[in-house]
């Protein structure tokens, strides 16, 4: 019941013709009272409302912004008793997404906490990085510097492992893979020490697409990269849907390919040859499993 009253209130404040900073801050404080099964609701309203805002020119005071952030918080706290996981919730998502692009500071310092707190193993929601990559890159611009920012205040305040960094690299490709300050980030990484071409492998692992990711990856395998990073970088150009937004067809991967296949370094080139043969192997169980499919056998 509770749910449902959350859910009209919510929904009277896009059309209500009160000012829209005051719907803001009557929003802002459901958003901090509701029960948690509302909160993807409030944050998809969250979203219409701000998106309003910034096609009207009304600045978010910063009260309400703090307590549009903390909704975002509450939604990943409260996840357990939230039927839908975040990583398909596209109201929490539209939301979210809302507020990266309205307040990249408050939304990067929600990602941060979320990185620090979980380290290695964070992975940013499905849903929220399919709709960021749709953002404009001026935008994402400003998201990545507010992430940058927010991280490096991270490691001034206490010591951050190797694996949270390693996750970092990757949360910094899903927010800004192809801006101009993920590839000088990324090309800062490729020319380090051993623990940075680690990040930079994170960071290219899915950005094959880009133009950046042929140079990087030759940088590092010319360099006697570490094992595990030589891996993932596979992984990333051969194995399909680790990434949603991204082709699963081999032909774009090979193109990718292409400027590898004539290195100079033969290291780099073995790793060519070995991301074609298996891109070849699944090319051919594909066809198989076709075919059988058509004769009307299943494997």
């Amino acid at each position: 019941m509770a749910s449902r009253l959350a859910w009209i209130l919510n929904w009277h404040l896009v059309p209500c013709k009160q000012p829209l900073a005051q719907r803001m801050k009557v929003l802002a404080s459901l958003a901090s009272q509701c029960p948690p099964a509302a909160l993807p609701n409030t944050l998809q309203v969250i979203g219409f409302l701000l998106q309003e805002a910034g096609k009207d020119g009304v600045p978010v005071e910063s009260e309400v912004a703090g307590l549009f952030a903390e909704a975002l918080r509450r939604r990943l706290g409260h996840a357990d008793q939230i039927p839908h996981t975040v990583h398909f919730d596209e109201e929490t998502a539209s939301g979210a997404v809302a507020i990266a692009s309205s307040l990249p500071e408050q939304f990067a310092a929600v990602l941060v906490e979320q990185l620090l707190a979980v380290g290695g193993g964070y992975e940013l929601p499905g849903a929220w990085a399919r709709s960021l990559a749709r953002l404009t890159p001026p935008v994402r611009e400003q998201l990545v510097s507010a992430y940058l920012g927010q991280l490096d205040r991270a490691r001034s305040e206490a010591e951050v492992s190797e694996r949270t960094e390693l996750a970092a690299a990757r949360l910094l490709s899903a927010l800004g893979r192809g801006t101009e300050q993920w590839a000088g980030r990324v090309r800062q990484w490729a020319s380090g020490a051993p623990a940075q071409r680690q990040q930079a492998a994170a960071a290219i692992q899915h950005a094959w697409q880009t133009p950046l990711w042929a140079e990087t990856v030759s940088s590092l395998l010319a360099t006697d990269i570490d094992v595990a990073s030589r891996d993932a970088i596979l992984a990333g150009i051969v194995l399909p849907g680790l990434d949603t937004d991204l082709p699963d067809d081999p032909e774009s991967r090979r193109t990718a390919l292409a400027p590898l296949v004539t290195d100079a370094n033969a290291a780099v080139r073995a790793f060519a040859s070995d991301a074609l043969r298996r891109l070849d192997a699944i090319e051919d169980d594909d066809a198989r499993q076709e075919a059988d499919f058509k004769r009307g056998y299943r494997r």
